[in-house]
């Protein structure tokens, strides 16, 4: 039973990567650290770069995340997707953050580590915000468009 599972589990990995192409894009992100949301709206002030090598977390820590970008085109029947990989995917704890996702000044989702998803427009500027909710852990960023 368990040769299944771990078959069944490298083939669901492997139509993954086929069903996906992942955009090579250079993205400039910026955070800035900041209390518990207030509204939707996103603090002016304290903004900085956000590297890959950055680290952010601690107990009850929220952030502010400013993604701004010009989505690429696709064919008709392809969509543009932003994931957002913060963990192992069906290993939620509380070490992984909760986000919610906003795109163009409007909320569209919340993002996990089970959610890490968002259909986006193609072939379109886009000015995306992620405010995170980190419960206790130190946590790398790692984008993929």
């Amino acid at each position: 039973m368990r040769f299944i599972e771990e078959k069944t589990a490298k083939l669901c990995s492997r139509l993954r990567q086929l069903a996906n192409k992942a955009v090579g894009m250079n993205l400039e992100i910026t955070y800035v650290k900041s209390g518990y949301k207030q509204g939707n709206t996103p603090p002016v002030d304290g903004w900085q770069p956000f590297n890959t090598d950055t680290r952010i977390g601690g107990f009850d820590q929220h952030f502010w995340f400013h993604i701004p970008f010009h989505s690429p085109k696709v064919e008709p029947q392809q969509e543009v997707v932003f994931q957002l990989i913060t963990g192992e995917e069906g290993k939620w704890d509380a070490i992984n953050p909760q986000a919610m996702f906003y795109l163009n000044g409007e909320m569209l989702q919340g993002l996990d580590i089970n959610h890490t998803q968002v259909v986006i427009p193609a072939d379109t500027d886009c000015d995306v915000y992620i405010y995170f909710y980190i419960a206790k852990s130190n946590w790398t960023c790692k984008n993929t468009l």
